[in-house]
């Protein structure tokens, strides 16, 4: 009998202890997660999904621009993330790549650059993401060949978020 009871025992203090070890696990990963941007689905016990809110940190680059990866339409571009832009503004290269498609389009809208007045392509973006924040039909421009390089992610898709803000050097997107 002292023998089943040694053998409880063993099983009883075993049982705890992974049990210990997995609760320290599971506090350790929300730990690190309180201070990591959420992202994707999360699934609930009773099998919903439910999307998370997402807080995106972009850092500054050595010039003090918001860098990013945007993907466009399924295709990724470097994007400069400027709150100065009223749209999403994409270079011809970038638009091709996209699937734009500029040799069709009408460049008769005139904007005003930082470089002067130019002349570009209105278009809706049907997808624009950025570290895994998603907005659909976006409104953007595409400019002429050689005005611009690279893609400026303007108001049209920052206002669409839930909210953006600097602080401490970082801008965070939050959706």
């Amino acid at each position: 009998m002292k023998k089943w009871a040694a053998c409880a025992s063993f099983i009883s203090t075993c049982s705890v202890a992974v049990f210990c070890v997995t609760a320290s696990l599971s506090l350790a990963e929300r730990i690190v997660a309180k201070d990591t941007p959420l992202r994707g689905d999360m699934e609930v016990d009773h099998g919903e999904r439910v999307m998370a809110n997402r807080l995106v940190g972009i850092g500054p680059s050595q010039y003090g621009h918001y860098i990013t990866r945007a993907n466009i339409n399924g295709v990724k571009v470097a994007a400069l993330i400027d709150t100065g832009a009223s749209v999403v503004a994409l270079s011809y290269e970038d638009a091709e790549r996209a699937g734009l498609n500029p040799l069709r389009l009408k460049f008769d809208r005139r904007v005003r650059t930082a470089n002067g007045i130019a002349n570009a392509a209105p278009v809706t973006l049907s997808q624009v993401v950025v570290e895994g924040i998603l907005v659909k039909n976006v409104e953007g421009m595409v400019m002429r060949k050689g005005a611009m390089r690279g893609t400026l992610l303007g108001m049209s898709f920052l206002r669409r978020l839930q909210g953006f803000r600097l602080e401490h050097g970082t801008l965070y997107l939050e959706d």
